[in-house]
């Protein structure tokens, strides 16, 4: 497995959303910072106000909510959207305010950080009253960070934001419609837009379509991780994310769950 991690090291960086370098600094020896306690149902309060100079999604862009039902007095089911997250201070605040500012009315979003020291936790302080759970403490990784963060989830559906990815507006709720128009989907997933670390448009990942298991047969992740959405129960029927590995967390998650013949879509 060591192997196949490392060969599939180079393809995973280059089909990773955004092109951003990760901080590798202070990896070893965090200290724990915080944990906050896990929260039922965090209340939809308003936001922190925007960085100056910010302007657009996800700063300034305020979506109407859902219903909370789906007509027929029938709830949207839990969404429940995990970030792991290491010194990415620059970015994170974007993606949580593009998490929190979905449209999507049942969302449970939790932050699983590695114990970072450059900013991040006063940033994510600035949010834990819309969090359903947030920890900043050493970890093994962002596949330990993954599957800690999941098994705290109460979600029918998930999903993991990288703390240096950000969705575009209405994203979850385009997910879940498509969940409820196809009972039988285990997963969904969609483009992708590539941007710099400034957010501009760099390129364009489009999906796979089709047959998936040629693509997984000749090592090719075909599914844009961040787009990607999935049925709690079919993640549990697989055993969840693999804690050993480090740099092909989703392709080795979308194999064994198309291995299993299940829908992708």
């Amino acid at each position: 497995m060591a192997l196949f991690d490392n060969v599939l090291k180079l393809q995973h960086y280059v089909s990773h959303t955004l092109n951003r370098k990760f901080d590798m600094k202070n990896l070893i020896n965090q200290i724990p910072v915080s944990c906050s306690q896990t929260r039922s149902d965090a209340p939809r309060l308003p936001l922190p106000p925007p960085l100056p100079g910010k302007h657009g999604w996800p700063w300034k862009t305020e979506l109407p909510v859902l219903f909370e039902t789906a007509g027929s007095d029938h709830p949207w089911p839990r969404v429940s959207i995990v970030t792991p997250s290491f010194n990415q201070g620059a970015f994170i605040e974007e993606t949580i305010r593009s998490v929190l500012q979905q449209s999507y009315p049942h969302i449970e979003y939790i932050i699983i950080d590695g114990g970072s020291s450059d900013g991040t936790v006063e940033i994510i302080r600035k949010y834990e009253h819309r969090l359903a759970f947030w920890t900043s403490e050493p970890d093994e990784g962002q596949a330990d960070a993954l599957r800690r963060g999941f098994a705290r989830a109460r979600g029918e559906i998930l999903a993991y934001l990288n703390a240096d990815d950000v969705y575009t507006p209405r994203a979850v709720e385009t997910a879940v419609s498509t969940f409820r128009n196809d009972p039988d989907l285990a997963l969904v997933h969609g483009d992708s837009a590539i941007i710099n670390a400034s957010g501009a448009k760099i390129g364009h990942k489009r999906g796979g379509e089709g047959a998936y298991l040629p693509y997984f047969l000749h090592m090719v992740n075909p599914i844009s991780q961040p787009s990607a959405f999935w049925r709690r129960a079919d993640y549990e029927a697989i055993g969840g994310v693999d804690s050993q590995l480090h740099y092909i967390v989703d392709y080795d998650l979308w194999s064994r769950m198309g291995l299993t013949g299940k829908k992708i879509r």
